[in-house]
């Protein structure tokens, strides 16, 4: 779809051809002027043309894409001597994968050469896969809370239908028909709640993209999501996993009715039946799952993020399957004091006892929900303030500067060096450094002798700023400290590096071995010479000396630039001096300047909104469980109706059966809350010991978070009252005469 315009290409000194999409967003056409912020400042272009982009390349960025010529590309972005990638035309004839391995002993380990297809051995989805795989683990565990609300949706409908399927069977329908009838039916209504829930999520999602494209850009690489694919592979998903969830949920309540004799079947109100073996039977199996997982926990050390998660969901299973039988004995230990509450308290123990299996679901789902949130809020507690601490002694500098986001990160525009320059002659300036990160493979040796190349991130700075102006902890104590180990460095640049120490832990990596990292003129196998503790990657950092970096790389461009001042500098001072740089560089630079204590706010925000998303779908969970009570609650009206209204009869009144209903409410979810904090904490320890630490070799203390564990204690049976009150304004209106003929 490109169209050029002969006269404004005539015209133009930097000519660009531009998206449809970019120009209909900005008001542009043929002839028209295209500001942009490059290396060397705001740098004007000439637009002569335009295009309709495809691909991968065009989604990312939201359709907006820009093509010039390459000199003027290089001279825009500050690397006249680099490019990014080179394109291959073959000869006719040619063979593809002949001529890839004759360029790929030409080219040599700095350069990776394949076929169009053909997957990169280092790209952008091999750093979200850590992601992507945290927000799958947390989407099964609202599917597996929302198996919980099936089941007790479908003992409802169950329940009200009973004395039809009696009738039925009475008839000659055979227990397989009735099977059959009930199984496809829950089917239906998973495939169009599937349809429904597919909908909503994919508004949820569009809705969530903001925060997760900051996230993704802040962190790892550029993106610009301006909608959320609905791809044919997730509808298909969506609609399969709906109907199975459903399905495999409604088959313990459809056996218990099938296995009903049709003369009980056809009474509305069946007798209640006292825990049986099966409550005991799980109870017994969650015990197992406990006991391995205390055996596994005491056998293993720092796992990866499957083995992790399979640990905490064996944790968090065996803690369900106990929860029936641990709340029914709980209950009716609090029998005597319900008791002195008067009649209210009395029946409340009572009927939550009454039918412990659907007790037991309900208290189940609420015990994984709130242990869930609580695990959760164990581990964000740990990290934030791990990493609080840790930006007290890192973040020192008085002014920190960065183009297009505060925080110099990936999705900033880079900076040329000339800007370094201006910066440290401003008055009152005492010195600047730049700050570089770029990602790169790194790569060591396994126990077993094998290769493990990943992903890690280059931290190019100065290292007489590192060891003169910082704090920063180290991990392996080494002789002379981290004043030593950056001296060592300066005065070997080309063969000493630092790396962090989740890096260094999670490679099996020591003070004095060797870490290869790949740059383009070559794989580069520099020595450590002292490990640091970290929390910039989740997959690590080496540290690179500046010059070193520049020579490697050929690259003298920075994210940002941290500036400090005299010695005491008041906060007047700065203030004055960051107002002065934004004055000069600004504009041109589209710099932000920001002081320390804004700064720390601000990476404390990022790591906030860092767990947006994950807060969100444990609301979510928790929301579920409620909804799995009230249902309860109404199955349990519904099969007391005559009950309530003998109550009714001698002469309870209606706010009485409604109080006993809420009260039974609250009671499951002050009970469920109170199994909760002993099972969240060790799964938070879990989560903090194990997958944390094993993952991205981290080192947290765990925090309990004894504020959600009292919030839990308050809110939960509070909650579960409120979703109480609908099946309690449900049976305080009972009239005694239906009531009594109910049955």
């Amino acid at each position: 779809g490109l169209a050029l315009d002969p006269r404004a290409l005539a015209r133009a000194r930097a000519p660009v051809v531009v998206s449809r999409a970019l120009a209909a967003r900005r008001g542009l056409r043929p002839g028209s002027s295209l500001r942009l912020y490059m290396a060397r400042g705001q740098t004007a272009f000439d637009v002569v043309g335009l295009f309709e982009p495809t691909g991968a390349a065009a989604q990312a960025s939201g359709g907006e894409v820009v093509v010039m010529d390459l000199g003027q590309a290089a001279a825009a972005f500050g690397t006249p001597d680099r490019c990014d990638r080179v394109a291959v035309e073959l000869a006719p004839g040619a063979d593809a994968e002949a001529v890839a391995a004759a360029l790929r002993a030409a080219a040599g380990p700095g350069l990776d050469v394949r076929t169009p297809g053909q997957a990169a051995g280092f790209d952008t989805g091999s750093l979200l896969g850590t992601m992507q795989l945290a927000l799958e683990l947390a989407s099964w565990l609202g599917l597996v809370i929302g198996q919980f609300l099936i089941y007790n949706a479908t003992s409802i409908a169950v329940v009200r239908r009973r004395p039809e399927l009696g009738i039925l069977r009475a008839l000659g329908a055979t227990r397989r028909q009735v099977v059959t009838l009930l199984l496809v039916e829950a089917a239906c209504y998973g495939l169009v709640g599937a349809a429904l829930g597919l909908g909503l999520g994919w508004g949820l999602a569009n809705l969530a993209r903001g925060v997760v494209s900051a996230q993704v850009s802040q962190l790892y690489a550029v993106l610009d999501l301006r909608a959320v694919p609905l791809t044919p592979s997730l509808v298909a998903w969506a609609l399969c996993a709906g109907p199975l969830a459903t399905v495999l949920a409604a088959i313990p309540p459809v056996a218990s009715t099938v296995r009903v004799a049709p003369v009980e079947a056809t009474r509305k109100e069946p007798p209640a039946r006292a825990a049986g073996r099966g409550i005991l039977a799980l109870a017994a199996l969650g015990a197992l799952l406990l006991a391995g997982s205390v055996a596994a926990w005491a056998a293993t050390g720092a796992l990866g993020l499957v083995g992790g998660a399979v640990l905490v969901v064996a944790v968090a299973g065996g803690g369900a399957l106990c929860a029936p039988l641990l709340v029914l004995l709980l209950l009716r230990a609090l029998r005597p004091a319900l008791a002195r509450l008067g009649p209210v308290g009395a029946l409340a123990a009572e009927e939550a006892t009454a039918r412990p299996g659907r007790t037991g679901v309900t208290a189940a789902a609420l015990v994984v929900a709130l242990a869930g949130t609580l695990a959760i809020a164990g581990l964000v507690t740990s990290l934030e303030r791990s990493v609080r601490d840790w930006v007290k002694t890192v973040l020192t500098a008085d002014i920190y500067c960065a183009a297009s986001s505060p925080l110099g990160s990936q999705a900033n525009t880079l900076l040329d060096v000339g800007l370094l320059e201006e910066v440290a002659a401003v008055p009152g300036v005492r010195a600047a450094y730049p700050i570089r990160t770029v990602f790169e493979r790194a790569r060591t040796r396994r126990p077993d002798g094998s290769a493990d190349e990943r992903p890690v991130l280059i931290f190019a700075l100065e290292m007489g700023f590192l060891g003169s102006e910082t704090n920063v902890p180290i991990g392996e104590p080494i002789p002379g400290g981290l004043p030593a180990a950056m001296a060592a460095i300066e005065a070997d640049a080309g063969d000493c590096v630092a790396v962090s120490a989740n890096l260094a832990r999670a490679r099996g990596l020591a003070v004095g071995d060797r870490v290869t990292v790949r740059t383009p003129g070559g794989d580069w196998s520099p020595r450590i010479v002292v490990t640091i503790i970290d929390y910039t990657s989740e997959h690590g950092c080496v540290y690179v000396h500046w010059p070193e970096y520049v020579r490697r790389w050929g690259d003298r461009r920075a994210n940002a630039v941290d500036v400090f001042l005299r010695q005491g500098a008041p906060e007047a001072e700065v203030e004055a001096l960051a107002a002065e740089l934004r004055r000069r560089f600004g504009a041109r630079y589209d710099l932000f300047v920001t002081a320390n204590a804004a700064f720390r706010a601000q990476v404390q925000g990022v790591i906030e909104s860092a767990f947006t998303v994950t807060w969100a779908m444990q609301v979510v969970a928790l929301g579920i469980a409620l909804l799995g009570l009230v249902t309860t609650l109404f199955a349990s009206t519904l099969e007391r109706t005559r009950d309530l209204g003998v109550l009714r009869a001698v002469g309870a009144t209606r706010g009485q059966v409604a109080r006993t209903v809420v009260l039974e409410a609250a009671l499951l979810g002050l009970l469920s809350a109170a199994l909760a904090t002993p099972l969240g904490a060790w799964m938070g320890q879990l989560l903090v010991d194990r997958v944390i630490r094993g993952a991205y070799g981290w080192e947290l203390e765990l925090h309990h978070p004894w504020v959600h564990v009292g919030l839990g204690l308050v809110v939960a049976p509070a909650l579960a009252a409120l979703a109480g009150l609908l099946p309690a304004a449900r049976a305080g209106r009972v009239e005694v005469v239906e009531a009594l003929s109910y049955d």
